[in-house]
């Protein structure tokens, strides 16, 4: 893990969930880069919770996807806030440069 991967992690460690608000939370990677440093930017992070219904938001997000989870909690503003715009043609959510 690089320093500016702990400082991010270290930010959001605690911050409330995006969804429910519940302060259990972990730094989740909105979306995986393969290959690029865009990991350890702050607007490809946000907080989600590891605790509540089944195993919290977190897990939730990583067994329904992205695309499924943002349309079920209708996260499109944060998604956007965060600097990412739904592409129609790819079908699912892209970073802005």
């Amino acid at each position: 893990m690089t320093k500016r991967s702990k400082f991010i992690a270290e930010k959001y460690r605690g911050a409330p969930c995006v969804v429910c608000g519940s302060t259990a939370t972990v730094t989740d990677h909105i979306k995986a880069f393969k290959r690029m440093a865009i990991m350890d930017i702050e607007d490809n992070v946000w907080p989600l919770c590891v605790f509540g219904q089944g195993n919290g938001h977190h897990e939730e997000k990583h067994q329904i996807g992205i695309n499924t989870f943002i349309e079920k909690y209708k996260l499109h503003d944060e998604m956007e806030k965060r600097g990412f715009e739904y592409d129609s043609f790819y079908g699912g959510w892209l970073k802005k440069f």
